[in-house]
C-alpha cells in the first residue's frame, strides 16, 4: 500500500507533520555549489603549473563545473518529487564529497575533470533542494520571504569565496582547497542527517 498521503497543508509522503529545519543549514546546503565554482579562480595558474597544462586548458575546470550545474539542477526536481527530499540531499552531498576527493587525488587534468563534474552534480543538489525545502515547510505568503532571505545570503558566497580560495593557496596548495571543501560537505551531511526531516509532501 503506497503511504505517499495527498493533503494540503504540511504532511509529508510518510503521513507524518513535516518538521522545519533550520535556515542556516539550507545556506550552508546551497552554498556547497556556488563555493566550489568561485572558491577555485585564484587557483587555476597554480593548477596549471602543477598539472603541466597550459593556461587555457586549466579553464576547462570552471567550464566543466558550471556545465554540471547547469545539467544537474532541472534533474533533481523530478528525483525528488518520486523519492523525497531528504534522500536526495544525502544522495547528493555524498556525490559532492566523492568528486571533491577524486579532485584532491587527481594527477592529471582528465583525473580533476571528472571529479568536478561529479562535484558540479551534487552540488547542483544542493542549491536546488535547499530552495525547495524552503518552499515545503514555508507557508504561501512565507515562502517567498525566506527564498529572498536564502538567495541573498548566498549572494555573499560569490564575494568571499574567491578571497578565501586565495588564502588557501598562499598557505598551501590548490588541492587544499577542495580539502577545505569536502570538510564542508561532511560536515553538511552529518548535519543534514541530524536535523534535516522529509518535507515533500
Amino acid at each position: 500500500m503506497n503511504d505517499r498521503i495527498v493533503v494540503a497543508g504540511t504532511e509529508t509522503r510518510t503521513g507524518k507533520r513535516a518538521g522545519r529545519p533550520p535556515l542556516w543549514l539550507l545556506v550552508a546546503l546551497a552554498s556547497t555549489g556556488t563555493l566550489a565554482m568561485h572558491m577555485f579562480v585564484p587557483a587555476l595558474p597554480f593548477t596549471a603549473q602543477t598539472l603541466g597544462i597550459s593556461t587555457q586548458e586549466s579553464q576547462l575546470v570552471l567550464t566543466v563545473y558550471i556545465l554540471g550545474l547547469a545539467v544537474g539542477q532541472p534533474i533533481y526536481g523530478p528525483v525528488t518529487d518520486a523519492f523525497g527530499r531528504r534522500p536526495v540531499v544525502i544522495a547528493a552531498m555524498m556525490l559532492y564529497a566523492l568528486g571533491t576527493l577524486v579532485c584532491i587525488l587527481a594527477a592529471s587534468l582528465p583525473a580533476l575533470l571528472s571529479g568536478r563534474l561529479l562535484q558540479a552534480l551534487g552540488g547542483a543538489g544542493g542549491i536546488t533542494l535547499a530552495r525547495a525545502i524552503v518552499r515545503d515547510v514555508s507557508g504561501p505568503g512565507g515562502s517567498q520571504k525566506d527564498i529572498s532571505l536564502l538567495n541573498l545570503i548566498m549572494l555573499t558566497a560569490p564575494a568571499i569565496s574567491p578571497v578565501i580560495g586565495g588564502w588557501i593557496v598562499v598557505q598551501g596548495s590548490w588541492r587544499g582547497i577542495f580539502v577545505f571543501l569536502l570538510v564542508l560537505a561532511a560536515t553538511v551531511l552529518m548535519l543534514s542527517l541530524r536535523l534535516l526531516p522529509e518535507t515533500a509532501r
